[in-house]
């Protein structure tokens, strides 16, 4: 979980509007705590059905504190479902953050205003030190380097770790907030295979937090949960023709890819030793 260290806010009150990149991470900490809460506190009823229901959450499942932040963290960030052909609508996050900040502390105001720039990504941590903070590769974003500060990961994060959470800019650091979830390598690869049905970061990053909290919550296989929409586009593609099926036995048996779809689409691959290498769906043209 993110660094939950509690601070007292009014011992670093912040007059006037506060220089984020001179702001000691202590009271950054405790302004985002107190940010996230005031965000929560005006989720309505329907956000969290809709955090629920993605999650296929029940009441019994509210017992779990882990449980109970990511459904939290569901329900700020995940964008409701958009009516075929309207505009795609806001998350709550979205919503909220423009009026939720009026009467709080400048440094609360100036953390939540942040709050809906937030990314879900899949993260390897290259450097962690004694100081907090951690040196991190972003998977989805063409290994982008970030550098993170959270006392109580860098406590048990360590070079080569994979990890999937949530991180803010603020400015000095991009700071974790609500479930930190560790992954194994095939997760990671899992997790790669599956979102590359999607076109845009964007996408991959909306579709990786669900993925990654109804797994957890419900102790799902999380590697074998990310390639089933991979598998089902494979399917749906052989079932309609679009993949040549003699062709793909042949790769299989013959130690090499692409499967052809129809269209400018391949997925390539090579096998060694039994297994499948360098899998990827690309664009041949």
């Amino acid at each position: 979980m993110a660094d939950g260290s509690r601070f007292n806010l009014e011992n670093h009150y912040c007059a006037g509007t506060p220089d984020l990149e001179t702001c000691a991470y202590a009271p950054i900490r405790e302004a985002m705590i107190a940010a996230l809460q005031i965000c929560t506190s005006g989720l309505s009823a329907k956000d969290y059905d809709l955090a629920c229901e993605s999650l296929e959450c029940f009441e019994e499942d509210f017992s779990e504190g882990d449980t109970v932040a990511m459904i939290a963290d569901a329900a700020l960030f995940l964008r409701p479902p958009s009516a075929r052909g309207r505009r795609m609508r806001k998350r709550p996050i979205d919503r909220l953050t423009p009026k939720a900040f009026k009467d709080a502390d400048p440094l609360v105001a100036a953390i939540g205003a942040k709050l809906p720039l937030a990314v879900f990504s899949m993260f390897e941590v290259e450097a962690v030190s004694i100081s907090g903070e951690i040196k991190l590769r972003d998977l989805l974003d063409d290994d982008r380097v970030l550098k993170g500060m959270d006392l109580s990961l860098a406590k048990c994060a360590r070079a080569g770790m994979l990890i999937a959470g949530r991180f803010v800019d603020v400015g000095q650091w991009h700071i974790a907030f609500g479930i930190i979830v560790t992954l194994k390598k095939s997760e990671m690869l899992a997790i790669s295979l599956g979102l590359s049905v999607f076109d845009d970061l964007e996408s991959k990053r909306e579709a990786l937090c669900p993925l990654v909290y109804h797994a957890r919550i419900h102790g799902a296989p999380l590697a074998l949960t990310a390639v089933s929409p991979l598998i089902e586009f494979i399917a749906a593609a052989v079932d309609a023709g679009a993949i040549d099926v003699d062709e793909a036995l042949a790769g299989f048996a013959g130690q090499a890819g692409p499967l052809l779809f129809d269209g400018p689409w391949r997925i390539c691959f090579r096998f060694k030793d039994g297994d499948a290498w360098d899998v990827e769906i690309v664009d041949y043209h």
